[in-house]
């Protein structure tokens, strides 16, 4: 009650951000199970290995993306 809208305006912003950025290692945790898979023989293949590399490398590029676009001084 005691922010001004432009600062209640950019705090809700950067909780958006922060709670996207946190969910992110969620993509490198499910590339790491399916890296163990492959490594345990349990299951192979080229398209998994694509998928394997292509999550892992989303929060490397989705970081500096989401900081971009929600936070309004980056603007």
């Amino acid at each position: 009650s005691k922010m001004s809208s432009r600062t209640r305006q950019m705090h809700h912003a950067l909780v958006k951000v922060l709670s996207i950025h946190a969910m992110l290692p969620t993509c490198v945790m499910c590339s790491f199970a399916l890296m163990f898979l492959q490594m345990s023989n349990y299951y192979h293949s080229v398209e998994a290995e694509k998928i394997e590399y292509t999550i892992s490398v989303l929060p490397a590029v989705v970081n500096p993306v989401l900081t971009l676009y929600y936070i309004e001084n980056y603007r």
